[in-house]
């Protein structure tokens, strides 16, 4: 089925985020915010932007009277209110003039289309109600607005009584509305029945534009907005990522490309359509909400693939489980590995890490039998592709080297009520890691025989302990070891040694090896007197945080220094 929609006609799309998305439990935009997404969705090429309703609140109020300023390339900018109170006349009513004071090109109002809304909300006649709307839209049309109805409720008030609900609906085209737009407020409603309201309305209505506005508390705001256009409307109202009250409204991140790609409806440029999964993203950002993963068409697993004979499948011929290509709509394929993988899966995921693997090689083969046995003992590779990068590495022999180095480190240490102070489970913890290589568990364990934690105090292994964390370039252990070679404590006094070790920690930016080795040049320990270069190094250590050197920089510049 074809459905063509031009340019040049008033379908294309009605966005309602920055209104109808904004009464999302937990989303509060700033005018800024409301400005930003504004400017976006007129780049994206929709046609109206619903901005809020300036009767309701002064930050709608200012965001009309800046977007003054912006000139929209497609989008026509609309301001949304009801139809007047009963008993007033719409040019006697604050709300509606309200409307006009903003001075946008477009006004959508909203009207009671249900009998049974009439006489129990706003207790007043049906004429009167009919009046309601056909003067209050009649007024904004003679101050040369485009006027947009919505008729709220219009799905169950059709169901209830036709022959009112279409009464309202010719109320607003006698007033000169320029299209009527069937809102299925509750969303409660179903598709057949949104089709055969559509219909009717087309019939009755003759030459007015018909559209759409549904909700999804039923989970059918998108398949009652596609039997709408199905139907025969021509304009669709939704939200990005389908925010708004209770449940939400129709999503038109979704509604876009089943009109496109499914039904072959002109909506946007296939430049727009490519943005629309930075769309969705941008919008869940400025709204501060977290992205749904599973969103169709644009969320990030909306093309993943997991099973092992789904991705051996994909790789051969993408259409057999992907029902578009991803990229069309700016999204990705994404395969995922676990002990569900085949080696379709490994071999895929490999190279978007950049690893080469052969399909069919032993190594590939190995890989994922390890893969599989880590998963089943509570591993997880799904979200660890560095993880599983280094298994991939070792397992095609490109491991041998470590592919990072160790800079430095913090460790901090918290105590918690009724939790005991142990020292020997402690020192046997530390002894664990650093049999395993762990350098920063050998100098904890330096530290502990250094002052006698869980063991006697034993400077000889200390300074041992500390040797080997130096040996692996630990910069604590470097200034742990220089300090008892300064002092002569678990090893013979060594000024060469100490100045060695307080360098080493230097070059890493350590801010105590920087404090220390300043110190040996100040007082010509293992080196020649420089105390310029000890002021350097000083001004270095304050610099990368050591607090305790602008005491030494005050000491060398003559200032006084305070005593602790």
């Amino acid at each position: 089925m074809s459905k063509t929609f031009p340019v040049t006609d008033a379908f294309h799309l009605y966005d309602t985020t920055l209104r109808d998305g904004a009464q999302r439990e937990g989303i509060s935009y700033s005018v800024e915010d409301k400005l930003t997404i504004a400017k976006l969705l007129d780049g994206y090429g929709v046609g109206f932007i619903e901005g809020g309703w300036p009767g309701s609140n002064p930050r709608d109020v200012e965001f009309f009277a800046r977007a003054k300023k912006i000139k929209f390339k497609h989008a026509k900018l609309a301001a949304f209110g009801s139809t007047r109170r009963k008993g007033v006349r719409a040019s006697e009513d604050a709300q509606v003039r309200g409307l006009l004071e903003v001075d946008t090109p477009v006004v959508t109002i909203y009207g009671k289309t249900s009998a049974l809304h009439v006489r129990e909300v706003l207790r007043c006649s049906p004429e009167e109600n009919l009046e309601m709307i056909r003067d209050t839209v009649a007024f904004l049309k003679s101050h040369r607005r485009e006027v947009v109805y919505d008729c709220e409720h219009a799905i169950d008030g059709w169901k209830d009584d036709p022959a009112y609900a279409i009464a309202s609906m010719l109320a607003a085209v006698a007033g000169g509305a320029d299209r009527i737009v069937l809102c299925d407020t509750n969303g409660g409603s179903l598709p057949a029945e949104v089709a055969a309201a559509t219909r009717a309305a087309i019939a009755a209505l003759k030459k007015t534009p018909v559209g759409i506005h549904t909700h999804d508390d039923a989970g059918l705001g998108l398949a009652n907005a596609l039997a709408s256009l199905e139907a025969g409307a021509s304009h669709v109202q939704g939200t990005v990522n389908g925010i708004g009250e209770r449940t939400g409204n129709c999503d038109l991140t979704a509604v876009i490309p089943c009109a496109q790609l499914k039904f072959g409806w002109k909506c946007v440029s296939s430049t727009s359509l490519k943005g629309l999964a930075g769309l969705s993203r941008f919008v869940d950002g400025v709204a501060n909400l977290a992205p749904d993963p599973r969103r169709p068409w644009v969320g990030t697993a909306a093309f993943a693939h997991k099973g092992g004979t789904h991705v051996d499948a994909v790789r051969k011929f993408s259409a057999a489980y992907e029902h578009v290509d991803p990229t069309v709509v700016g999204n990705e394929r994404t395969v995922l590995v676990s002990d569900q993988s085949g080696r379709s899966n490994i071999v895929l995921k490999a190279k978007s890490l950049g690893i080469d693997l052969d399909r069919d090689s032993p190594a590939t083969a190995t890989a994922l039998d390890e893969l599989k046995k880590l998963e089943h003992g509570g591993w997880s590779f799904e979200d660890a592709e560095a993880s599983l990068a280094l298994l991939l590495r070792r397992h095609i022999g490109k491991s041998k080297a470590a592919p990072f180095e160790v800079a430095s480190y913090h460790v901090t240490a918290r105590g918690a009520k009724g939790l005991k102070q142990d020292y020997p489970t402690a020192l046997k913890l530390y002894q664990d890691a650093a049999t395993k290589g762990y350098a920063p568990a050998m100098d904890a364990l330096g530290q502990a025989y250094q002052q006698g934690r869980g063991t006697g105090v034993d400077l000889a292994r200390a300074a041992e302990w500390y040797q080997k964390a130096a040996d692996l370039k630990l910069a604590d252990a470097q200034n742990n070891l220089g300090m008892l070679y300064l002092e002569g404590k678990g090893v013979s006094r060594d000024l060469s040694k100490a100045f060695a070790m307080f360098e080493a920690a230097s070059t890493q930016g350590d801010p105590w090896g920087l404090n220390n080795l300043g110190g040996m040049y100040e007082m010509g320990w293992g080196t020649t007197v420089d105390k310029t270069k000890a002021l350097d190094l000083y001004q270095q250590a304050l610099a990368a945080g050591n607090n305790r050197a602008q005491q030494n920089i005050d000491r060398l510049q003559g200032k006084s220094v305070a005593v602790e």
